[in-house]
């Protein structure tokens, strides 16, 4: 294409558009076999359906900053060579369903700094090719399940600087090879647990300049192969909620990118620390006593009498969180010892579990010796809010009790001082490790 071509086609295209196809691609030959057609920067504001269907060996699209503000349907169904489209820096508002069927050999498309407000949910054709998709700095508020389940070989994806607040579980189904995802200065304020289980290839995730507070346990887990993750610039709030995400950070920490940047937003004593400064008796919730305080779990029975103990946890011994069942298990080789005065029968114990850590708990308890418990060094965190307990159990060490059993009728226990009256009911909510000091009976 010669220069003088090239002006009369912007010419026409710009005054005369719909007169543009005939006059220029379509009467002269040569513009038959164009490869590379390049009209960023002009003043564009329509394109007439069927202005390319001649353009068949087209290789690159070049409309990038321009005042386009919508593609015809059809524009596009006549390149099936096409490998280059650029788009951006237009007033695109909407996206013709089906409007980019037929681009099998497509490479790189870039959609961004429009005005796009959503994705029709059948969009995008079987683009086998496809590597980077950039839908960047758009009005998207949201993203339809399977969007992009025709682009299998996408490497990268750029949705920062939209308006996403939520992002469906299976918004990025189908992209098993997606390298880098984007999704910085956003208003996302939750994340389902599963919404990244279908990117095992991941290498970059970019979160920053959300609205997160905290991330669902098991986020991260299966993005084996990461190597950069960017969390900062988000409302953290660092309570027993951040238990995971705290932990995960210390165990992966040349993975998160300025990571001391990663700070609290709230409580307000904590707010400004950086999360890997944090200790796990720091993220506790407002209602939760100090960690060096006794707790009082309930524990259902099967017998006709309830029993239970408390424990003493210390800070220093309290790592981190994980998995959610708590399980206590009593010795068989044991007997609960009635209170004074009262004619209970004697119990064995018996294995009991708290499946619901975040009611208020209150146990009452034996008189003169705790409860046999296992010992365990599973790691746990009680969460009071929506969260998964931990499984806390052992086998071993039966006829063994954690240090600081007592009795709520102010007895000492096994030679311990007596603690909390049991009746005082404890919401129990932190980053606990059932790593404790153990005594025999």
């Amino acid at each position: 294409m010669t220069m003088y071509h090239l002006f009369l086609f912007l010419f026409f295209l710009s005054f005369h558009p719909h007169k543009c196809q005939d006059q220029i691609l379509g009467e002269d030959p040569k513009l038959h076999r164009l490869q590379v057609l390049r009209l960023y920067e002009n003043e564009l504001q329509d394109l007439p359906e069927g202005l390319l269907d001649s353009q068949w060996g087209l290789l690159e699209l070049s409309l990038q900053r321009n005042r386009l503000r919508e593609l015809p349907p059809m524009l596009l169904r006549s390149l099936p060579h096409l490998e280059t489209l650029l788009l951006d820096n237009n007033l695109i508002r909407l996206l013709p369903p089906q409007g980019f069927f037929g681009l099998n050999k497509l490479k790189m498309m870039t959609l961004g700094s429009n005005h796009i407000t959503e994705l029709s949910c059948c969009l995008f054709d079987i683009m086998p090719h496809l590597w980077e998709l950039d839908l960047g700095r758009n009005s998207l508020a949201t993203l339809p399940d399977g969007i992009f389940a025709n682009l299998t070989s996408l490497g990268k994806l750029i949705l920062s600087h939209n308006q996403l607040a939520a992002l469906p579980r299976g918004a990025f189904t189908g992209l098993s090879k997606l390298l880098d995802l984007q999704l910085d200065a956003n208003h996302l304020s939750a994340l389902d647990d599963e919404v990244f289980a279908s990117l095992p290839d991941l290498k970059t995730l970019n979160l920053r300049k959300n609205q997160l507070q905290s991330v669902p346990r098991g986020l991260l887990d299966p993005l084996k192969k990461l190597s950069s993750v960017y969390l900062s610039g988000n409302p953290w709030r660092c309570d027993c909620n951040l238990c995971y995400l705290h932990s995960w950070i210390l165990s992966n920490r040349e993975k998160v990118t300025l990571s001391t940047q990663v700070s609290c937003k709230s409580p307000p004593h904590l707010s400004g620390q950086a999360v890997t400064s944090l200790r796990d008796d720091h993220l506790i919730c407002p209602d939760t006593p100090p960690l060096s305080a006794s707790f009082t779990p309930s524990l259902p029975f099967t017998s006709t009498s309830s029993q239970g103990m408390s424990t003493l946890l210390s800070p220093g011994v309290l790592p981190t969180a994980a998995p959610t069942t708590l399980s206590l298990m009593a010795s068989r080789h044991r007997q609960w010892l009635p209170p004074p005065g009262q004619g209970h029968r004697e119990q064995r114990g018996r294995p009991v579990a708290l499946e619901a850590p975040h009611k208020m708990l209150e146990t009452p308890h034996p008189a003169s010796r705790g409860p046999s418990w296992t010992s365990g060094t599973a790691r746990s965190c009680l969460q009071g809010l929506a969260g998964a307990p931990a499984r806390i159990s052992s086998p071993s060490l039966a006829g063994t009790y954690l240090q600081g059993a007592r009795s709520p009728w102010g007895m000492t226990s096994q030679g311990f001082p007596p603690r909390t009256p049991a009746s005082s009911a404890r919401r129990v909510m932190g980053c606990v490790s059932a790593h404790t000091s153990i005594t025999g009976l």
